[in-house]
């Protein structure tokens, strides 16, 4: 066997998808040599182009510092990675999107340079981008085909306004905006911070996802008066909040509850999280639902983006990014943290692989597996990919037909049993070259038992 070849999971005849095997994918992580030489920032998957996008990053606090400029590596299969120098020794992007061959990258603040901004590129390698926009841009990404951006608008400047977009821009100063592309940019409702007079606010970390035809959108933000003055960095704990928007056309956003209950302080951390992270947020939608983590230990369900569950994760540290792929959620985080969750409500803990130490930043779904991105305690960057998935669907007509998403010519062996707790009663019977993704197999011995259980392992 290679480290490809994992148990793709099981199927009740006649029912839900159940559980995957013992030798679970997602407990087979392999470490993978990207050939970073400063410190991967961001990840993203390009879905048109079928590739992972890393950014190597001129990090200032490596020690001792890299000479190597910033660069994009770019992998279809997460194992060979190739390398664009960027052209730009200092392109600090905190994320990433790629959209019909446009790069996106949302710049991050610095001491020396403390307002973020839009940075673009048509080739990956030759980047622009407005100093005096007058958006502090936190987060790009791709969602549901559309290039969507989230920040903090600084000035009222008309003639600053974010220079990618040809419509009106948002003008209130200390205003939290989100532009989606194809519109207008569109203010959130935020609720006064109740700890300043006159506060200006911030944001951590913020994401968006798109399903059921709603749109959502999250942020952790916090309040500062005055605006901190650099090169200093602010000082004493400052309060923040997990705030949610939802939308139903991408244009008016109502507010929806604060998803933290408790209190958070930047500049501090909660007993048993790691210090290094500042808390985050991820979203993302599957399985019909909106799932995301809260950068600490719980993750928060919702399926209309306005009423939300809380189910606490058995996690001793904080997530920081989730993805959704092949019917199942991967959340990732500080000390080594891997979980993952067919539903977002019950979490199972996966080997972390020897990287028990590690901070993972980012995790993306794409081409049957896997990537996630972070560094360990050594600043060393990290990045592994879980083993292939072949994702199983069931239908009953003409008979009992499984449905195969995985790579084309992959060798499966098909199983059955009547009682999955048994490791031993697992049954062949066939072997089949996946042709077409997605590829269809009729058992042709379909059974009278009341279930019937199906797996599918790679060869």
């Amino acid at each position: 066997m290679t480290d490809r070849t994992r148990w793709a999971g099981v199927l009740l005849l006649g029912g839900a998808l159940s559980a995957f095997g013992a030798n679970h994918p997602l407990d087979h992580w392999q470490s993978r040599n990207t050939g970073a030489n400063n410190r991967i920032t961001a990840l993203t998957y390009d879905s048109e182009a079928g590739r992972y996008i890393a950014v190597d990053e001129v990090f200032p606090n490596l020690n001792p510092p890299s000479a190597e400029p910033s660069a994009l590596l770019a992998s279809t299969d997460g194992i060979n990675w190739v390398r664009q120098v960027t052209g730009s020794n200092h392109l600090e992007t905190s994320a990433i999107a790629v959209r019909a061959g446009q790069y996106f990258s949302a710049k991050y603040s610095t001491y020396s340079d403390p307002i973020g901004y839009l940075m673009m590129s048509s080739n990956g390698a030759d980047w622009t981008g407005d100093p005096n926009s007058n958006v502090h841009v936190k987060s790009a990404e791709v969602v549901d085909g559309k290039v969507v951006l989230s920040g903090v608008v600084r000035s009222a400047d008309p003639s600053a306004c974010l220079f990618w977009l040809d419509h009106p821009c948002v003008q209130d100063p200390g205003t939290l905006a989100i532009w989606i592309s194809g519109q207008d940019g569109v203010a959130l409702s935020v609720p006064p911070s109740g700890y300043y007079p006159d506060d200006m606010l911030y944001v951590v970390d913020a994401d968006a996802a798109r399903g059921n035809g709603t749109w959502v959108y999250l942020a952790w933000v916090y309040w500062a008066n005055p605006f901190p003055t650099f090169p200093s960095p602010p000082t004493g704990p400052e309060p923040m909040r997990l705030l949610s928007w939802s939308s139903r056309d991408g244009v008016n956003f109502l507010p929806g509850p604060d998803l933290q209950s408790g209190p958070v302080y930047r500049n501090s951390s909660p007993p048993g999280f790691s210090p290094e992270a500042t808390p985050g947020t991820s979203v993302v939608f599957g399985e019909g639902q909106f799932v995301a983590v809260n950068g600490m230990d719980r993750a928060l369900t919702s399926y209309d983006g306005i009423a939300w569950q809380s189910h606490l994760i058995p996690v001793e540290s904080g997530l920081q990014d989730i993805a959704y792929g092949a019917g199942q959620f991967v959340a990732v985080g500080t000390g080594g943290a891997i979980v993952t969750s067919s539903d977002g409500v019950h979490w199972t803990q996966r080997a972390a692989g020897g990287f028990e130490g590690t901070i993972f930043r980012d995790v993306e779904y794409g081409n049957y597996s896997f990537v996630a991105t972070g560094f360990g305690s050594n600043g060393a960057n990290v990045v592994i990919q879980s083993g292939t998935i072949i994702n199983l669907q069931l239908a009953l007509s003409p008979g009992p037909t499984l449905i195969l998403n995985g790579p084309v010519q992959s060798r499966v062996r098909i199983e059955t049993t009547s009682d999955p707790n048994d490791s031993t009663s697992w049954a062949a019977i066939e072997t089949v070259t996946m042709e077409t993704d997605p590829y269809h197999w009729v058992d042709p011995q379909p059974s009278d038992a009341s279930a019937r259980f199906y797996r599918a392992v790679l060869e």
